[in-house]
């Protein structure tokens, strides 16, 4: 079942969350997908900033605003592979329990 975690009710998901913190607390994977995170974030971060003083100084270039589209973009994609990562994992630590 490739999505057998999300078929979990609440309590055996923050159970297998739980596992989850204490096997990869200190881990390469937990400190690659916190990094990943927060580069995003901060990606995004500065997407909406070339957009905003592009248009308060009026400086309305076509490639301030596709850098800031994506970089958007970019970052938007490495939430969404951070969190399907997140997800295999936890799904393969129920697969385990189960």
């Amino acid at each position: 079942m490739s999505n057998y975690y999300q078929t979990l009710n609440k309590e055996q998901k923050e159970k297998i969350k739980e596992e989850y913190r204490k096997s990869y607390q200190n881990s390469e994977l937990n400190n690659r997908l916190i990094r990943l995170k927060i580069y995003s974030i901060i990606s995004i971060i500065m997407a909406l900033l070339i957009l905003v003083l592009s248009f308060i100084f009026e400086d309305k270039h076509i490639t301030s605003i596709l850098t800031a589209i994506v970089l958007f973009i970019a970052a938007t994609m490495f939430l969404i592979g951070e969190y399907k990562i997140k997800l295999n994992l936890l799904n393969k630590i129920a697969l385990k329990r189960k």
